[in-house]
Formats: structure tokens, sequence, C-alpha cells
């Protein structure tokens, strides 16, 4: 597992791997970061485009009290930063928004998002699930808080496992949303306090996290599907080729060659 989160670590360039927690799946990562920061009276800003991964968490914790803002899109999907700076409040307390639309293949400007959440000191935090391993995600460079990502979609590995990559500064702030036993620290009734432990309770999935010996013929998530250093992630399809952004900013995965 501590290799496993090393290469997750090289291909998403963040240097906190111990704050790169496994789940189950990137709508689990989704309910940790939006479960484990948010209580009554925050508000919280996503945009116009999410998946209900996101929504559904939110309806949830709209009846504690946490108000819940959308960036509006316009009719090709695309959304003006400027639009995202118009729904910051004095008591914002997240902006969490999808890197691609899983309906329309838009991209939502990152790099715009992450320069106005750094002025205004409010955490950036990513759902990758449809672009993690099709596109460059630096983690640092954009000073994310979090980001989540699935192993079954880009990463290619086989569904039911994914990962939460945190920063150091927003993973103390995270609760724990499931607690239990972490094979750690086990004469103590309280949950860990360090991570990854304070956030990966219960027995780790461990066939689909770490490498396989050759002679197993199920394929694992992450090992199979990262690259070693200094190499890049191609993903080769029969018939088919990865296509870059279009004018409008949308990215539709794989494109027939002629």
């Amino acid at each position: 597992m501590l290799e496993t989160r090393a290469r997750l670590g090289r291909l998403f360039h963040t240097t906190a791997t111990e704050c790169i927690v496994f789940t189950p799946g990137a709508t689990f990562g989704l309910n940790m970061v939006l479960g484990g920061l948010l209580r009554p009276g925050d508000h919280v800003v996503v945009s116009g485009l999410e998946h209900n991964a996101v929504m559904r968490p939110l309806k949830v914790l709209e009846k504690t009290g946490v108000s819940v803002s959308r960036v509006p899109a316009d009719k090709d999907g695309l959304t003006d930063p400027d639009a995202l700076r118009a729904t910051l409040r004095p008591n914002t307390r997240l902006v969490l928004v999808s890197h691609a639309s899983n309906v329309s293949g838009t991209l939502f400007p990152l790099e715009a998002a992450s320069d106005i959440c750094r002025r205004q000191g409010i955490p950036l935090a990513v759902d990758a699930a449809q672009t993690a391993g099709h596109l460059p995600i630096d983690f640092e460079a954009l000073g994310l808080a979090a980001l989540c990502v699935p192993g079954h979609k880009g990463l290619l590995g086989p569904p039911g496992i994914g990962a939460l990559m945190l920063s150091r500064d927003f993973a103390r702030q995270l609760a724990p949303i499931v607690a239990g036993g972490t094979g750690s620290a086990s004469d103590s009734e309280e949950t860990p306090p360090f991570l990854p432990d304070k956030l990966e309770p219960g027995t780790p999935n461990l066939p689909r996290t770490t490498r396989c010996k050759p002679s197993h013929r199920a394929r694992c998530a992450f090992p199979s599907a990262l690259p070693p250093p200094g190499k890049t992630l191609t993903v080769r399809c029969k018939g088919y080729a990865q296509s870059p952004t279009n004018a409008k900013g949308a990215w539709y995965g794989v494109q027939r060659r002629n």
C-alpha cells in the first residue's frame, strides 16, 4: 500500500503521501470531504454540473443547516470564473467542483478557480471522476485541499476502489465519518489522530490496492495503471485515440481514428 500511495503521489503531484486515503470509490471520498468538514451555518459552493455523488450528500447536509450555492454554466456548459467569485460569502467553507461534466464533457476552469480560492483563503476540492488518468492534474500547483478519484475509470482498475488525496492542513480539519479498528493505537478507544489511519478504519481492500503477483488473474486498480517514475500514463483502445478538449472546452475522452 505504501508503494501505491507513492505512485499516486507522483501521478497527481503531491508529496503528502500519508494524506492519500484509500476509499471504496470517488463517491465515498466526496462524502468524506463534505460530511467531515461542513457543519450547520457553513456555506459550500459547487458547479452547476455536479454529479449526484456531490448533490445527494449536499441535500442531506442542507437539512442540517448547511447552505449550498451553484455556480451557473452557460448554454454550452462552460463556467465563467467571475460567476464563482460572485457566489462566495463570508461563511463559505468549501468550493467543490467536478473537473469535467459526466454529461457534456465540459471542463471546469480549475486554474482560475484555484487563484480565486487562494486569494479568499477557501479550500478547493475537486471531483476528478471523469479525468483522473486521462488529463494531467497537479495537486500542489493548483493548491488543492482535496482530490477524489475512482480506480475503475481512467486509472484502469476494477470497481470498488478509489483514493482521496488531501493537503496536510485540510486533512487536519476533517472529522472521520466512519470509525473503527485501524490496527494501530489499539489500546485506545479513540480514533487515531494521525494519517492515514484517522480516515481509513476497518480492513483495507488489499487485493485491489497493492500490486498483484503475476500469477494472480485479477487486475489491481492502481499499481497496474500507475506509471513508474519518469513514465507517462497512456491509454490505448483499439480503433480509438485520446482527444484533447475542443474549442469550447469540452473533453470527449476518446475519439475514433479515421
